[in-house]
């Protein structure tokens, strides 16, 4: 009578310890990462998601993207495991270890048919009696002060056009023809029939991105996910367009 009970409750005892064992290694369980403004355009991150399901096919990863001091609080509160933010971190990203992942280019996006816009590359000073169109500062203070610091070191104040209420909002109301915009190489994917993009000089400002989690977090998953994430900002080769041998994002 207590054969095939005693078989199943030895298979339960063999699944439980593979499940638990998978646990451990970082091979199975679920994995939720947070991703700042349009840092999803970034070909990095499908590649890197598609290369860990690859490699640990029985974990699931779902992705959830807001601005940096959302993800901080996500962060704290448990909500996510892990976060790819633009530094620096509010309050100083107290409760957490935030390391360095890349420095992304920028470019200049026009309106389509704006007297600049045949010109590939130019310079910022060349914008200053543009309105610019950014994103609120408390989004992501880095960035916006990067931008500002770069006009101010072409030589202008920027006239602040309207504000976008995120970043990657920018781009459409730069399409309406509301004045120019600096935004991430990468979100020369949006809106490119009303919109052109152009490289800027050396002195452009640079999109910082960093890796975020929670001080004595030691999750296998993490581990395995960053790994691949900073094997592919190396595959990429993510430089400034000016250093030779650079490759463009694509």
């Amino acid at each position: 009578v207590l054969v095939d009970q005693a078989k199943a409750i030895l298979g339960m005892q063999q699944q439980f310890m593979s499940i638990a064992t998978g646990l451990g290694r970082g091979e199975r369980g679920h994995l939720r990462v947070g991703l700042a403004g349009a840092v999803s355009l970034l070909p990095l991150i499908p590649q890197t998601v598609r290369r860990f399901r690859e490699e640990w096919p029985d974990v699931t990863i779902s992705l959830e993207e807001s601005n940096t001091p959302a993800l901080r609080k996500a962060l704290h509160d448990r909500a996510i495991d892990i976060a790819i933010v633009r530094p620096p971190v509010p309050d100083g990203g107290e409760g957490l270890i935030v390391s360095p992942l890349l420095a992304e280019p920028t470019v200049v996006a026009l309106p389509k048919g704006h007297a600049l816009a045949s010109r590939p590359r130019l310079e910022l000073s060349m914008l200053a009696d543009e309105p610019l169109i950014i994103f609120p500062r408390e989004l992501g203070p880095g960035f916006h002060d990067a931008i500002l610091s770069a006009c101010q070191n072409a030589g202008f104040t920027p006239r602040m056009g309207q504000q976008a209420p995120q970043i990657a909002s920018t781009v459409p109301l730069v399409a309406a023809g509301l004045g120019i915009s600096v935004v991430p190489q990468s979100l020369h994917q949006i809106h490119s029939g009303g919109v052109t993009y152009h490289s800027l000089g050396p002195d452009a400002p640079r999109a910082d991105l960093a890796i975020a989690m929670r001080v004595g977090q030691h999750s296998p998953l993490i581990s395995h996910f960053v790994g691949i994430l900073r094997d592919a900002c190396r595959d990429m080769r993510l430089l400034p367009t000016d250093d030779p041998g650079a490759a463009p994002l694509k």
